[in-house]
């Protein structure tokens, strides 16, 4: 495939994807630099390996898992990063309500004792709207493949 052929396939591609998986990235990093950094790097793997895609139908999926990936090796690389609730705004101290008047805080106590898929499937599919079958798909499990922390949820 021609360069400029294929930078216009991929440009395609990210346009109706790209709001939602930099958000996901601010929620990962935690702070806008990061996102940002996270995002370029996702952005430029995918883009290096376009031709590795089989199915257009599924970008969004593969994106999303490049962009995962790449969060877990850094997270890996440099410790801990802080999962966001609102677009990278950490709470500051004290009780902070949100729109239902859930503590957040509390919120974040939850989702840290959860297995990092776990904490992912909820990222994905409670914040940012993807459908069950799309974590899967993103996560790359499968009822026969479960994710890691995950294993009763095959036999449910």
């Amino acid at each position: 495939m021609e360069f400029n052929e294929r930078n216009s396939r991929f440009s395609h591609l990210m346009e109706p994807v790209h709001e939602r998986a930099f958000k996901l990235a601010l929620n990962l990093a935690g702070n806008r630099p990061a996102a940002e950094d996270l995002y370029q790097t996702a952005v430029l793997n995918a883009l290096s390996g376009l031709h590795r895609l089989r199915d257009e139908e599924r970008f969004e999926s593969w994106f999303v898992s490049i962009l995962l990936n790449g969060f877990r090796r850094e997270k890996r690389r440099f410790g801990s990063a802080p999962v966001s609730l609102e677009g990278g705004a950490e709470p500051a101290g004290g009780a902070v309500k949100g729109p239902d008047g859930l503590d957040l805080i509390d919120l974040r106590r939850c989702l840290d004792a959860l297995h990092p898929v776990q904490r992912e499937i909820i990222l994905l599919h409670a914040v940012h709207g993807y459908s069950l079958i799309e974590c899967a798909s993103i996560l790359g499990v499968s009822r026969e493949r479960p994710a890691p922390g995950c294993s009763g949820l095959a036999r449910s």
